[in-house]
């Protein structure tokens, strides 16, 4: 793997969906002069294999400008950075007067939460895509302290189990976990979006709004910019020859060797020549006016000397 990308991938800051297209556009990448010579075999014309040559240049180009953007994460660690987003979203609601983070009585009450949550049609169609493991086994137990502090972290596992600390009973804790338990194993810009997701569903869009935006301002970005998944020569020429016919219906045919200018371009071209002729007449105009009246003064300074 690229060495920017695992180390991008090691810090949360690229999903796996990410770095499985990676890994595909370098494996079409490092087989790319086996492919132009299975083009050439099959019949493919030089400019043909060209373009195509090009096309996946450009693409590679792409996702390495796509992988930069989604790197750039201020303070770089977005584990931390998550982790300093959620207490500003926490400090925000205790200096607010109509908003509060449902806290659980008990474990009982955390596991009959927990129970809503996952049999909901939200969470079964639109957010889980974890492991089979934790289908039907998602279930919450209070975290042993052995000796550490109450305030441990919770921790949850792709099997289901979620442990929460002492201090972790609440509806907040619990869906960060959850929303590792969908398939979020990092604190990757897919972990954050699936838990604003839960908040939305089930604290509320308020609560959901708050929380992004407070990811918002510790620097995280929540878009996750998408590998572009280069096109297999069939589908690429299929693609070609669709814009090939569409720009020669505008009246383009760069095939031929005449670029002519589809008919829209044509007068806008028209009508910027027509434009920049008046306008240089213009300026030529206040030019001769100008001579003139300097002319017309010289004059009449002379005749008053």
């Amino acid at each position: 793997m690229n060495t920017d990308m695992n180390t991008a991938h090691e810090e949360g800051n690229v999903s796996d969906h990410m770095v499985e297209l990676w890994l595909k556009q370098n494996e079409i990448q490092s087989l790319r002069s086996t492919l132009l010579d299975q083009l050439k075999t099959a019949g493919w014309s030089d400019k043909m294999i060209d373009r195509y040559n090009e096309y996946l240049k450009n693409v590679s180009v792409k996702n390495r400008r796509a992988l930069r953007n989604q790197s750039s994460i201020v303070g770089g660690d977005q584990r931390a950075k998550t982790y300093e987003g959620e207490q500003l979203f926490r400090d925000l609601i205790e200096e607010s007067e109509d908003m509060e983070i449902r806290e659980f009585v008990n474990l009982e009450e955390a596991q009959i939460r927990t129970l809503e949550i996952v049999n909901s049609k939200t969470w079964k169609e639109q957010i889980f895509h974890g492991s089979e493991a934790a289908i039907g086994n998602i279930h919450v137990e209070l975290k042993k302290t052995r000796g550490r502090p109450k305030s441990d972290m919770s921790m949850s596992y792709q099997s289901g189990l979620i442990r929460l600390s002492y201090e972790g009973l609440d509806e907040a804790v619990l869906l960060h976990e959850l929303a590792h338990i969908a398939g979020n194993y990092r604190h990757d810009v897919a972990f954050r979006n699936t838990l604003v997701k839960l908040t939305s569903t089930f604290m509320g869009v308020r609560y959901a709004k708050l929380l992004k935006r407070c990811y918002k301002d510790v620097g995280l970005k929540m878009r996750e910019h998408a590998l572009i998944e280069p096109k297999p020569p069939s589908e690429w020429v299929e693609y070609f020859n669709r814009m090939k016919k569409a720009r020669k219906a505008r009246g383009y045919n760069g095939d031929n060797g005449e670029d002519e200018s589809p008919p829209v371009a044509v007068a806008k071209k028209a009508r910027r020549k027509k434009a920049a002729a008046k306008a240089s007449q213009t300026k030529a105009s206040r030019t001769k006016k100008k001579v003139s009246k300097k002319k017309t003064r010289a004059k009449a300074k002379s005749k008053s000397q």
